[in-house]
């Protein structure tokens, strides 16, 4: 199990099982959790472990309502009742938990089960689809459309590459807070005309996003943190309406 997550490879496979459930379910059957671990919503939610970004990504924690979380080694779920196992799986479907295949629970124990095609093609159905657009700088045609290798590069490393041009940056879970200091270490100030080189942010209280302009018309971009949105050249007027909900703030460089 071990040796897969460590492989420089996109894959589902977690560390142990999550399941999450409601209250109603909690007491329902709470004699069948007895000898195993319970967690409520909000200590799930700071736990670095088992609330990982690799297992927040692949389960899609954000949109999953629930109440408490089951934590299990890989095989509980199959050693359980059909009736039980019916009664979990309803459960997940239900909270919105990504980690169902056909209405199968996607177990440790399921995704061990898979071939190697197999495991591919459950990856690749959940890949974003970009625009087929080319850049003539190859600073970001040798990224454009590459899917990352695990969950974490997100906007603000993509477009914080584009001004540093250095590739580790790109690899980063930049936060908002990172993004505006290097922003500013950079000497990138506050203007109202979009143009190449330019940073630009879209927040409402806060940076929810940001691109970086390789010329006035087209950005490198990445839609979100997980590894199903790659790194792509996409037009500004896109990624505008995809925000249009926020406004968007307009940053170059100061020389």
């Amino acid at each position: 199990m071990q040796s897969e997550l460590n492989e420089v490879t996109r894959t589902l496979l977690q560390e142990r099982d999550l399941f999450f459930i409601s209250d109603e379910f909690y007491k329902k059957f709470t004699y069948l959790l007895l000898d195993v671990v319970v967690i409520p919503k909000e200590e799930f939610k700071k736990h670095h472990i088992y609330n990982s970004i690799h297992a927040n990504c692949c389960y899609e924690v954000w949109g999953i309502e629930y109440d408490f979380v089951i934590v299990v080694q890989a095989g509980w779920y199959e050693k359980q009742s059909l009736n039980f196992q019916k009664e979990v799986l309803h459960q997940q479907i239900n909270a919105g938990s990504n980690m169902i295949d056909n209405h199968q629970l996607i177990t440790v124990q399921y995704w061990q089960s898979l071939d190697s095609d197999e495991k591919t093609k459950l990856i690749q159905r959940y890949d974003e689809e970009v625009d087929q657009v080319s850049s003539l700088e190859q600073y970001f045609e040798k990224w454009n459309g590459v899917f990352p290798d695990y969950h974490g590069p997100n906007c603000f490393a993509a477009a914080m590459y584009g001004v540093t041009k250095n590739e580790q940056v790109l690899h980063e879970w930049m936060h908002q807070e990172t993004f505006k200091y290097m922003l500013e270490r950079n000497n990138y100030i506050q203007t109202e005309e979009i143009e190449a080189d330019c940073v630009i942010a879209f927040c409402d209280d806060r940076f929810q996003h940001a691109c970086y302009m390789i010329d006035e018309q087209y950005a490198f971009n990445k839609s979100g943190q997980t590894f199903w949105n790659p790194w792509h050249v996409t037009s500004f007027e896109k990624i505008r309406n995809d925000w249009q909900d926020y406004h968007y703030i307009v940053f170059k460089r100061h020389n």
